[in-house]
């Protein structure tokens, strides 16, 4: 065992370097296949890691984060893809995992896709016990999306069976098949609908069962599970959906008392060539251990101090994600050595309980004696006087703040269009052609005199609406009528 100061910490994590290979080899004797199947269980899944306060750290973003104060599931941060390795399941079971590969997702890049280029680089590693083996990989709905999909076609094809949930609101369709000859035309590709949030658009379950659960703390829980083989989802011109056949299962669970655990059921879509090979009742059962990965993030979080840790370097900070993972990895190694103990305030006694198997927390409580079993690697620590530390009136550069990055979607080409002139610039166009036609096309000239008895007549006319009168040849003089009453 290693004894240091904690002074010593920085410089651990400043120096620290571990290796994709040496980590691999370290973790291979701990990966097995699940017991009682033909496969190995992994999970993948993204987790934020708050630095809001870190102004001088480089590439931070907005990213998300649940059970926020302000109401925005909102921080900013950086954000790490986790691959986990599930070696048992069972809700009875502590929630075990053994850390594949963990790295910092760039603020340029989605997480769901670094997270596919993780499982790529990990299954082509032959040091690994999955090699050429059959490996299902659970996921949340980012890693339904198409581009997800379409990342790991190849390895779709061969070994990987990748079960990830679907949101409730899409419709998948049976794959139509084609018997005998086909007919000219686009050929047909969808057959009967599954609407998943109506059930009354959904074509009969080829295949249902229920099974019964029990949890950590001795609760029954019912489950009815509905599978609906070779589905597809529509595609689009950038990912041919019918290439991508999946099987849907359905997932409603209901306590004692008969009424749902969950509002919505829950739907989970496993892609890949071997879907087939595993158990229809291990498909309704193997998505709930996904959830095992958060309870690693949380374990890592609370009492690893992987959110705690505040440094202004990147490279410093992604050391911190490895070391937690080794601390970890030395728990899981530990946990068939730990002995049970309580602490002395606790109000119930662990003597009168039945041994099980020991969680993560209580293997650490128990690593201060496991540690002193160890033997010394070096020699004891002796103080050698203080440090002069820095000189008088040495004071370093300051750090350079950096801008927070925020993710723009970008926006589409569009054609270029004209810009229409402005509304003063239309009036004199219009006075500009009004001008021009008439210049074209001159009024015809009329004569004098008959231009003077149509305006007479005109004002002979008004004059007539109010009086009516006569012109006398006699005099010549005009003798004004009364006009004209309306009759009773």
């Amino acid at each position: 065992m290693y004894e240091g100061h904690y002074t010593n910490t920085t410089k651990a994590v400043a120096e620290f370097h571990c290796d994709e290979k040496s980590y691999r080899d370290l973790i291979s004797p701990y990966i097995r296949k699940l017991p009682g199947t033909d496969f190995f269980l992994t999970a993948l899944d993204v987790t934020p890691v708050e630095r809001k306060h870190s102004s001088t750290l480089e590439d931070r973003s907005y990213v998300y984060k649940s059970n926020t104060v302000n109401g925005k599931p909102i921080t900013i941060g950086h954000n790490y893809s986790q691959l986990v390795h599930i070696p048992e399941i069972g809700k009875d079971r502590p929630p075990w995992v053994v850390p594949l590969d963990c790295k910092r997702v760039p603020s340029n890049d989605k997480g769901h896709l670094h997270g596919i280029k993780q499982l790529k680089s990990t299954m082509k590693d032959d040091a690994l016990p999955f090699f050429d083996q059959t490996l299902v990989c659970l996921g949340d709905t980012a890693y339904s999306a198409n581009n997800a999909i379409a990342e790991v076609r190849e390895e779709l094809g061969k070994n990987l069976v990748l079960g990830v949930r679907v949101k409730g609101d899409r419709i998948a369709f049976k794959r139509f098949e084609f018997e005998g000859c086909k007919k000219k035309g686009r050929p047909r590709l969808y057959s009967d609908e599954v609407v998943l949030n109506n059930p009354h658009r959904q074509v009969i379950a080829d295949l249902q069962f229920k099974f019964t659960e029990v949890t950590a703390r001795g609760k029954e829980i019912y489950n009815e599970v509905s599978i609906w083989q070779n589905m597809i989802f529509k595609g689009n011109k950038d990912f041919d959906s019918y290439d991508f056949p999946f099987t849907l299962v359905r997932i409603v669970s209901y306590n004692n008392d008969g009424k749902k655990i969950h509002k919505n059921p829950i739907w989970v879509a496993f892609y890949g060539h071997r879907r087939d090979d595993i158990i229809p009742t291990h498909q309704g059962e193997l998505y709930f251990n996904r959830f095992k990965i958060e309870h690693f993030f949380k374990f890592l979080k609370q009492n690893h101090l992987m959110n705690d840790f505040q440094t202004p370097e990147v490279e410093h900070e992604e050391a911190w994600a490895q070391i937690n993972q080794l601390a970890y990895m030395q728990l899981y190694a530990s946990k068939g050595i730990a002995e049970k103990s309580c602490r002395e305030w606790e109000k119930y006694s662990y003597k009168n309980r039945p041994v099980k198997a020991l969680s993560p927390k209580q293997v650490q409580r128990d690593m201060h004696r496991i540690l002193k079993t160890v033997p010394r690697v070096t020699k004891q620590l002796i103080k050698r006087g203080k440090s002069p530390g820095r000189p008088i009136g040495f004071r370093p550069a300051p750090r350079s703040t950096k801008d927070i990055i925020v993710k723009k979607v970008e926006a589409k080409s569009l054609p270029e269009v004209q810009k229409s002139p402005p509304l003063e610039k239309l009036f004199d166009r219009g006075r500009n052609i009004k001008q021009d036609i008439s210049n074209s096309n001159p009024p015809k000239k009329q004569n004098k005199s008959i231009n003077s008895e149509l305006s007479k007549s005109a004002k002979e006319s008004k004059l007539s609406q109010k009086y009516r009168f006569e012109l006398l040849p006699a005099s010549g003089t005009k003798k004004t009528v009364p006009p004209y009453s309306r009759p009773p």
